[in-house]
C-alpha cells in the first residue's frame, strides 16, 4: 500500500516534473532527495529520465542542459545543475496560485 504522501486526493491535479538524470551524480541524489521531501506538500508527478537515452540526449541538446539534473516543470525548462529546493517551492506555489478551480496545484 503506498503512502498517503505519494498518492494525491483524486480531485487534485498532479504536477508533472521530469528529471534528466545520471546514475552516477551526486546533484541528481540531492535533487530526488528534494523531490521526495516536496512530495509530502504537493501532488507532484515524477518521471526521470537518463542523460544517456536518446530522449535525455536529445532534452540536453535542445535546452543546453549542460550537465545533470535538468529539471522541468509541466514541459516547461526550469534549468540544470543543483536543484533549489526554495527555488522549487517558490515555483510550485506560483503555479498552485495560477491554477483555477480548487485552489490546489
Amino acid at each position: 500500500m503506498s503512502s498517503p504522501a505519494s498518492d494525491p486526493p483524486p480531485d487534485i491535479t498532479p504536477v508533472h516534473l521530469l528529471l534528466v538524470a545520471s546514475d552516477d551524480c551526486h546533484f541528481c541524489l540531492d535533487a530526488r532527495a528534494i523531490l521526495d521531501r516536496l512530495r509530502g506538500d504537493y501532488p507532484l508527478n515524477v518521471r526521470e529520465v537518463q542523460l544517456s537515452s536518446p530522449e535525455g540526449r536529445d532534452l540536453a541538446a535542445r535546452h543546453g542542459i549542460a550537465f545533470p539534473p535538468g529539471l522541468f516543470i509541466e514541459d516547461r525548462f526550469i534549468g540544470f545543475g543543483r536543484v533549489s529546493e526554495r527555488k522549487l517551492r517558490r515555483l510550485l506555489e506560483q503555479l498552485k496560485a495560477e491554477t483555477p478551480g480548487n485552489g490546489q496545484v
